[in-house]
């Protein structure tokens, strides 16, 4: 009963927004409309998983990111299997530059997604992020070297320098 509930006020979200959408009202995706009205539903039924996805998606699509974080993982958390909240969680950890967050994320959507060009997409995104989680940690090691470049190291420090034949 409380789960056909939820997916009856799921798809009379989803039909409201398509209506404000196509007519130009709800500013897209996104839109402050459609937002305002997942946002009310949420206040509602604060633990309908299929209105959180769509709220968490919202706030993505609006650049929103650090507003779709946390309803995408109440999301995750109420429904594991769920391809889509894995898929946009990814996506919402990658903007904020959390890649191992985001590969994790992914790696989920692989094993629960059922749409399989994503999942082969992902696949190749996942060695793109690990290329990105690299070369982000590199650049923070080097600010780091900077900083401690100029502080002395512990008296009791042995330098060894490499040896070469």
């Amino acid at each position: 009963m409380r789960r056909a509930r939820s997916l009856v006020t799921f798809m009379a979200i989803v039909g409201a927004t398509a209506c404000a959408t196509a007519s130009g009202t709800g500013g897209g995706a996104g839109g402050t409309d459609a937002i305002a009205r997942l946002e009310r539903a949420r206040a509602s039924t604060p633990n309908s998983e299929p209105v959180l996805r769509a709220l968490g998606i919202a706030y993505y699509k609006a650049g929103r990111l650090k507003d779709a974080r946390p309803v995408l993982d109440q999301a995750a958390k109420l429904n594991p299997k769920d391809g889509t909240v894995a898929l946009y969680l990814g996506l919402v950890a990658e903007g904020q530059e959390d890649f191992a967050a985001a590969r994790a994320a992914y790696s989920s959507y692989l094993t629960v997604g059922k749409t399989k060009r994503v999942r082969s997409e992902l696949s190749a995104r996942l060695a793109v992020l690990q290329r990105k989680e690299l070369l982000k940690k590199a650049k923070d090691d080097f600010a780091n070297e900077q900083r401690l470049a100029g502080t002395p190291g512990p008296t009791n420090t042995v330098a060894v320098l490499p040896l070469s034949f």
